[in-house]
């Protein structure tokens, strides 16, 4: 079980902010549980880190991280150009960042 302390540390290392767990969905209760980003306190008041992910992941560093975080996956059926139209964008931010 974490205790307040490991959430701590995941602040320090990582950013991003620790919430109660009722100003949260509930699917992203599930995905802190599962990622080891849940405590409760003694008196049973639960609270979740959540990392600082401002965009879509586009390297493979990015998607490491999201994946370490964000582990359990849907059923969502993607368009089939949905992959043909990420990289157009990814292609055009790349350009954009090197001007």
């Amino acid at each position: 079980m974490n205790t307040i302390q490991d959430l701590l540390l995941l602040l320090t290392k990582y950013g991003g902010v620790i919430k109660s767990a009722v100003c949260i969905t509930n699917f992203d209760l599930l995905q802190a549980k599962a990622s080891g980003r849940f405590f409760v306190n003694t008196d049973l008041m639960e609270y979740v880190w959540i990392p600082e992910i401002m965009d879509f992941p586009t390297t493979d560093q990015e998607v490491e991280f999201f994946d370490k975080w964000y582990p359990l996956h849907t059923d969502l059926q993607l368009p089939p150009d949905f992959c043909e139209n990420i990289f157009k964008q990814a292609t055009l931010i790349d350009k954009a960042k090197q001007n």
